[in-house]
């Protein structure tokens, strides 16, 4: 059914093989038409196999957050649940680096959860914590429209990632910010695999939301002693 139309695209009537190969004299010209039918079918292969790369790659981005989910609301710190975040954005994005900023703790060394990063120095703690102060406001608003599509000031650099990366504010139900997710890659590291045409901020965004909702339902106290035990750390820590 595919081919058929590609062939009625392609200029060509419906008839067969047979008949269409009739209509050249020439051993040369059907030689030509040949190639250019078997040009036609492997393209259309190509295509299909992207195609089909394409959709396991977003099911497999979409069973990351799942297991994500269901790996969250077992943790029993604070700082347990931003190193699942970071790890997860690397599983989710298939990228180097990853880093959870909590902006409702202590600002100190301890709130700057990454991976792939290394060992952070003062200078980029401190490069860091102002270009998130700095773009906070624009993040927040951002995040209400997670569809609006906002340009992302440069990293400082003392980070030394590429000028390619993601960054999205993690926020409650009420607008108010919980945390910055940024996802990246060194300089010697392949960039993003996009997929779909804005695959990788689209799933990002997602995910985002799943974690706010994930730091919200955790809050309230929960009836029983040993759950209230178990999940009180997101008091403190969030």
């Amino acid at each position: 059914m595919v081919l058929v139309k590609t062939s009625m695209e392609s200029g060509l009537t419906g008839r067969l093989p047979g008949e269409a190969l009739k209509s050249f004299p020439d051993s040369e010209e059907e030689i030509v038409f040949l190639r250019r039918q078997a040009a036609q079918v492997e393209r259309l292969r190509q295509d299909v196999l992207e195609l089909s790369h394409r959709l396991d790659q977003e099911r497999s981005r979409f069973n990351t957050i799942q297991h994500f989910i269901r790996q969250a609301v077992q943790v029993e710190s604070g700082e347990k649940f931003q190193d699942l975040v970071c790890e997860t954005v690397i599983e989710l994005l298939e990228c180097g680096v990853a880093a959870c900023w909590c902006l409702q703790c202590e600002q100190d060394d301890r709130c700057l959860r990454h991976s792939g990063l290394g060992q952070v120095t003062r200078v980029q703690w401190l490069a860091l914590q102002q270009w998130i102060l700095a773009n906070l406001e624009s993040f927040t608003s951002r995040a209400k429209i997670r569809s609006a599509v906002t340009p992302v000031p440069p990293l400082p650099a003392e980070l030394g990632l590429q000028d390619d990366f993601c960054a999205e504010l993690v926020v409650d139900s009420q607008g108010q910010p919980l945390a910055m997710l940024l996802a990246g890659n060194t300089s010697h590291q392949p960039g993003f695999y996009q997929g779909f045409p804005g695959g990788v901020s689209t799933v990002f965004a997602t995910f985002a939301d799943q974690v706010g909702v994930l730091i919200e339902s955790l809050r309230p106290e929960p009836p029983l002693p040993d759950r209230s035990r178990r999940f009180g750390y997101l008091k403190s820590a969030w």
